[in-house]
């Protein structure tokens, strides 16, 4: 199983525009966890190729500076495509969301196709909308709520770590 969350040069405004009109993946966290093993993780930050707004540096604290040295997102795809390989669940909060991000990147390198995807996408927005009356919660507020105070940093390896124990929760809660 793995979790993962992306940090982007924004939000989607419409999944059918040209790919040169989406958002990119600044930086991406992954955590695989698998029965009786320690945890893997993978985690890289990019340069996007094009400029970051301020409220983008504002929610991450990433600027154009800390970017300008990371690898573009196809010099890492190897990585990151032997980093899933083998998976059968995928796990995100607003799973939709990071899957078309990564989805966005892959078709800019023609991969979408070649990556190894999980079947099985879990979000945990809707695994906890039954305990929350089907409202819609941030990451920050149901880790809060479950698992107790966190000083949220959103970058995306503090946003996994946080993932995992929110994850874990909702399945006992579930129970």
């Amino acid at each position: 199983m793995i979790f993962f969350d992306t940090e982007t040069t924004g939000l989607i405004k419409n999944a059918a525009l040209p790919l040169n009109q989406q958002p990119r993946i600044i930086e991406i966290a992954c955590c695989k966890i698998r029965p009786n093993q320690e945890p893997q993780y993978f985690e890289t930050t990019f340069r996007p190729q094009v400029k970051l707004e301020p409220i983008i540096t504002k929610i991450t604290g990433l600027t154009e500076e800390d970017l300008a040295n990371s690898p573009l997102f196809y010099e890492e795809l190897e990585n990151l495509a032997d980093f899933f390989r083998g998976e059968a669940s995928m796990v995100a909060h607003n799973v939709s969301f990071d899957f078309q991000m990564l989805l966005f990147e892959l078709q800019r390198e023609k991969f979408e196709y070649k990556f190894p995807w999980p079947t099985e996408h879990i979000d945990t927005i809707e695994m906890a909308k039954p305990f929350y009356r089907g409202r819609f919660m941030k990451l920050q507020s149901l880790y809060e709520d479950l698992v107790g105070p966190y000083e949220q940093k959103h970058r995306a390896m503090d946003d996994v770590k946080m993932l995992i124990k929110v994850y874990n929760a909702l399945k006992e809660k579930a129970a």
